[in-house]
């Protein structure tokens, strides 16, 4: 092995196997057997008198990994702040966290955070704007991609949250489930669920597209397959039951328990239907109640004959 340089510049004369450590850079470097290249070792933390970074282009075993301040870093930078974990490119990035107790696994996963803390994400882009945010749970690709400051949200699924900035107290599962929201106090459960709510608040929403064209509306409850689907700024509705109030749009006070419950009924307001297919011959006119399967329907549906 030829002796170690020093210096700005690589040695002049260079031989296989040959050190050199690289004084603008503090990077310690090996030359390669077939001496035509040089392969980088270790960054040197020269004010610190230690070890900076390790380069590793290939498979790392280590038996034990012990980590400072309980913060570790895979691919990127290493995550200031204390008790955090970033898993991916760029993932908990920002050079001026100060945050602790996150985890971030996912490329660009939380890469804007700052003072944000006890944060949960998993999912390529998850709470990637996320700067002061607390208490937050992001699961898919794209979920809760543009919380900001607000805290408390919990998002699962592909885009689930994805519009938040600034809502609170939200919990979302499902695929794009309160995509566009903003507003806060809003649960939903199911693919494309309040996905066009903005700042209707609050709603519950469990099901595929329950309260899906939702925008405005406030107070709702819709249960079920494509319950309340329609509704955009509808207020006060509880909907129970596979397509119960499936074509409401803008009346308010309705409560419709059953499947196909009020299915018709589109601006009547303050009616009351309960019992499968009741109330679906019902379409504007409000103040009504009906209780029993197929009360006011359009036509009778009693039991099935032979």
């Amino acid at each position: 092995m030829a002796s170690i340089s020093a210096g700005t510049s690589a040695p002049s004369t260079t031989y296989a196997y040959q050190l050199w450590y690289d004084s603008t850079n503090n990077i310690i470097k090996i030359r390669n057997a077939d001496n035509d290249a040089w392969i980088s070792l270790f960054t040197l933390d020269q004010a610190n008198d230690d070890i900076a970074a390790l380069t590793i282009n290939g498979t790392l075993t280590a038996d034990g990994l012990s980590v400072d301040g309980s913060t570790i870093k895979l691919d990127g930078n290493y995550p200031t702040g204390s008790s955090n974990v970033a898993l991916g490119n760029a993932a908990l990035d920002d050079g001026s966290l100060s945050g602790a107790n996150n985890t971030a696994i996912g490329s660009s996963a939380m890469t804007a955070n700052t003072s944000g803390a006890a944060n949960t994400t998993c999912g390529s882009l998850a709470l990637d704007a996320n700067t002061t945010g607390d208490n937050n749970s992001a699961f898919g690709v794209n979920a809760l991609s543009t919380n900001t400051t607000a805290d408390n949200n919990s998002a699962f699924g592909y885009q689930a949250l994805y519009s938040n900035n600034t809502g609170a107290d939200n919990v979302a599962v499902g695929v794009n489930s309160l995509f566009a929201n903003t507003a806060s106090n809003n649960t939903a459960l199911g693919k494309a669920a309040l996905t066009a709510n903005t700042t209707g608040t609050p709603q519950v929403a469990i099901g595929t597209n329950a309260l899906a064209a939702n925008t405005t509306g406030n107070g709702s409850v819709a249960v079920g397959f494509n319950a309340l689907d329609a509704a955009t700024t509808a207020d006060n509705n509880t909907a129970v039951g596979n397509y119960a109030l499936t074509s409401l749009t803008t009346a308010g006070g309705i409560t419709a328990v059953g499947y196909n419950a009020g299915n018709n009924l589109t601006t009547a307001p303050s009616v009351v239907a309960i019992g499968s297919y009741a109330g679906d011959a019902i379409t504007t006119g409000g103040y009504q109640t009906c209780v029993g399967a197929g009360a006011l329907a359009r036509r009778p549906r009693g039991p099935a004959t032979r």
